[in-house]
């Protein structure tokens, strides 16, 4: 802490870099209101990303690398975020109606452009690119269940 005088009494305060009691680097109002509309968001999708429907996890990625053999990296783009479906910068709100659990990849995919698509959008996005194979790695695809069939390939084309 630091003394600053004022008139004729030095009053002790706190340094730039400390919080005061009570608050922590994670935690203010807002930021409670969105985990808990992410959580209740990820319990009601059970457990889905809104937008690919593949598994994600929220306390730990070994959740996934374990019940799915995929690697730390793949998982990572898995991890569960909240989506505002209408953007803060919009007026959208932290409350649980504006709150989609997503995973990390599509969350920040859809907010990479300038102009964001819209969720639904986004969301009819997602699901083309998934049904060619090209969203997530396609192993991840594969053991999340969402890979499109392969198309068996004829040895001779002009043969019914």
């Amino acid at each position: 802490m630091q003394n600053v005088s004022t008139s004729d009494r030095t009053t002790p305060m706190p340094a730039l870099s400390q919080k005061p009691p009570g608050i922590s680097n994670m935690e203010s109002p807002m930021s409670k209101t969105l985990n808990n509309s992410r959580q209740a968001a990820y319990r009601a999708q059970a457990g889905l990303c809104f937008y690919c429907r593949c598994a994600m996890w929220t306390r730990s990625s070994i959740e996934l690398t374990r019940s799915y053999d995929i690697t730390k990296q793949q998982a990572k783009r898995l991890q569960c975020t909240a989506e505002h479906l209408r953007p803060r910068s919009e007026g959208g709100s932290d409350l649980p109606d504006n709150i989609v659990a997503a995973c990390r990849h599509c969350n920040c995919t859809r907010h990479k452009r300038k102009i964001p698509r819209s969720a639904d959008e986004h969301l009819r996005r997602v699901r083309s690119r998934i049904s060619g194979g090209r969203w997530h790695p396609r192993e991840v695809l594969r053991v999340m269940g969402l890979q499109a069939p392969e198309v068996p390939q004829r040895d001779n084309p002009g043969e019914i």
